[in-house]
Formats: structure tokens, C-alpha cells, sequence
């Protein structure tokens, strides 16, 4: 869909239909970030950049036909929320006070776009889009599919909203379609309806794609209803009295204490979920380490489910979930980060000489 609307926009279905161009020498590409993920489908796996879902062995069709971009990511490290730059957006004449916030708050306020790093990034991002336009004539980047801020199945990153939101104007500046991939972040999980609206104010001038249940009666009322007991905060006491967005359901103190904790790398916290990658090393790092499997069996005997993603492991709640359980789970988090750690340190002095 996006293709053919970029065909439509800058006149290559028209230039076809005249014989101006000749389609076998046409090719779209799509432009993603690193670490997105974007489902199993032929079509959503060329989408996605090289990982642990597109090697031989998982689709040994794969190409990537995308241009793939690394983005900044946001995190949460002994109490404060610090921003992490890939190789090609570092630079010296970059401040501290540009790495580093007290407040999630600040991460997502307008004011960050006329600031040093944002000007680094619409530098950065018009630079790379430019040099793919000047490759070549017959090589296209025909749309661009993100997931919202959160990269789910990559690994639970928290994307830089700055970045996201640089890239999606200037991919709109030049009439490139822009596809919101909300299967995972969609339906309030980070805390508002959309997480599209964390990037922009409207969504009037968005393709729209409907979801691939939409055809099932039953499904959908199902849906509809749990949409209106989401939003309305007579149902949801966990909504603002705007219906716009959702309370923090996860205390901050805790959740401050957690990524504080010496066995955790890094913590996210957004609407519905919180995630932290558990401090590892070499073949006990991404998604094929086994590293947490000991402390998702110990959750489990004290009543918590979840999936590990390798050494990543997360917490999801509804979004009528009652904060006191969010509670619950956060100290039961953090007894069992406590007991898993002291089981490692042991186990490393035992294994000593």
C-alpha cells in the first residue's frame, strides 16, 4: 500500500503508463531501524534488519531489502534516564547535559527539538536520506515502518522519541509514507491510545491498515468494548480525567532502586511495561543467552510469568491493572533480582581455583 501511494505521489505509476519507464528496473526499498521487528511474513521479514529471526536456519530466503538505520536509545541506570548514541551520531561537541535527564517527561517534550542533539539528528537523518536519493534513479525508499518508541522483540529498547519523530517529518517532507507498527505498542501499552500521538499530534494524514482480525464479528465487539473500557476513566481508574492518557502505573522509587541494582544493565519504563536487561557477558548477551532463565523460574514459583528475550526479561500489566499490584510485582522483582545475584556470586566462588 505505502509503495503504490509512493508511486502515485512522485508520478511513477503515470511515467509507467506512458512508457516512460520500464517496471523491471524499478526497486522499492523500505527504510527501518536496527532492532525493529516487524513480523514473520515474507514481505515483514525483508522489512527488518539482519538479527537472530532472519539468519539461515530461521528464513533462509532473507535479503533485507531495507536501508537500515541505527537509532539512539533511552534507558533508565542507577536512578536517572541517560541516552546511548550509535557510532554514526556521536560527537565531542556534544554536552553532557544533552546525555542525560531527570524526568522521563523531558524525553518526549517539543522543546528538545530545537536543541543541540536534535539539530545531530536531523543532520544525521537528512544526510543518510539524501545520499540514498543521489544512488540512483531506479532505486527508491518507498516508505518507512517503525515501532513506536519501543523496539519489543528486539530487545525492549527504549528509541530516542526525538530521533523517531525527526525521521518521521522528514520522511513526510519528502512524501515518503510512514507505516506505525503498533502490534506491540498499540491499545494503551505505553500508556496512551496510540503511541503514534507520542511523535506527532494527528493521525488524519496516516495510511491506515486494518488489523488482520477485523473481519471477525465476534473479535471486533470483543475489541470495541475493551477500547471503550479502556478509555473511559469510570472503567479505568487508572485514566486521566481527559481520557487522553494513563497514570504511571509502576512506582518510580522502585523501579529507580531496580536499575540501581549491580546484577541490571538497564531499565525501561513506559504505560504498561517495564523491561531491564540483566548485566551479562559474552555468549550470555542477546536473544539465544539462556542467562535468565534460573530467575524466570524463580518468578514463576513466586507467582510472575514471563518471557525472557535472552538476558532481556519484562513486566506487562493491563491498563486497568491496580498500581498496588504493580507494586507487588516490582518487589517480588527485586527479591528475586536480589537471590538470583547472590546464587551467581556463588557459583563464580565456587568455580574458582
Amino acid at each position: 500500500m505505502a509503495f503504490r501511494k509512493f508511486s502515485s505521489d512522485h508520478g511513477i505509476i503515470s511515467d509507467l503508463c506512458k512508457g516512460n519507464l520500464v517496471e523491471k528496473h524499478l526497486e522499492f526499498k523500505v527504510l527501518a531501524l536496527n532492532g525493529s521487528y516487524h513480523g514473520d511474513t515474507l514481505g515483514a521479514m525483508e522489512a527488518q534488519a539482519p538479527s537472530s529471526y532472519t539468519g539461515f536456519l530461521q528464513q533462509p530466503w532473507y535479503r533485507g531489502r531495507g536501508v537500515f538505520l541505527d537509532p539512539p536509545t533511552i534507558f533508565i541506570r542507577s536512578s536517572s534516564w541517560n541516552l546511548s548514541l550509535p557510532k554514526g551520531l556521536q560527537s565531542d561537541k556534544l554536552k553532557p547535559e544533552n546525555m542525560s535527564f531527570s524526568s522521563r517527561n523531558e524525553l518526549f517534550c517539543q522543546e528538545r527539538d530545537v536543541s543541540d542533539i536534535g539539530r545531530s539528528y536531523s543532520a544525521y537523518i537528512s544526510g543518510q536520506l539524501s545520499q540514498l536519493s543521489a544512488s540512483g534513479g531506479s532505486v527508491h525508499i518507498g516508505a518507512l515502518i517503525l515501532e513506536p518508541v519501543i523496539h519489543a522483540a528486539g530487545g525492549m529498547h527504549m528509541i530516542d522519541p526525538l530521533f523517531q519523530r525527526i525521521l518521521v517529518n522528514e520522511c513526510q517532507s519528502r512524501r515518503i509514507p510512514v507505516i506505525f507498527d503498533e502490534v506491540f505498542t498499540g491499545f494503551w501499552r505505553l500508556g496512551i491510545e496510540s503511541a503514534a500521538k507520542l511523535l506527532g499530534d494527528s493521525k488524519l494524514m496516516a495510511l491506515l491498515h486494518g488489523h488482520s482480525y477485523s473481519a471477525h464479528a465476534m473479535g471486533c465487539t470483543a475489541a470495541v468494548k475493551a477500547i471503550q473500557w479502556f478509555k473511559d476513566p469510570l472503567t479505568n481508574l487508572n485514566i486521566t480525567s481527559e481520557g487522553r492518557q494513563m497514570r504511571d502505573l509502576w512506582d518510580a522509587e522502585l523501579v529507580r532502586q531496580i536499575s540501581s541494582h549491580p546484577g541490571v544493565k538497564r531499565v525501561i519504563m513506559l504505560g504498561t511495561l517495564v523491561a531491564l536487561e540483566l548485566e551479562a557477558q559474552g555468549s550470555d548477551v542477546g536473544y539465544a543467552s539462556t542467562y535468565a532463565i534460573s530467575l524466570v523460574r524463580s518468578l514463576r514459583e513466586d507467582g510472575i510469568y514471563m518471557r525472557p528475550l535472552g538476558n532481556v526479561i519484562y513486566l506487562m500489566c493491563g491498563p486497568c491493572t491496580s498500581p498496588l499490584i504493580c507494586i507487588q510485582l516490582l518487589n517480588k522483582l527485586y527479591r528475586g533480582l536480589q537471590e538470583f545475584n547472590q546464587s551467581k556470586t556463588e557459583k563464580m566462588q565456587y568455580c574458582k581455583p
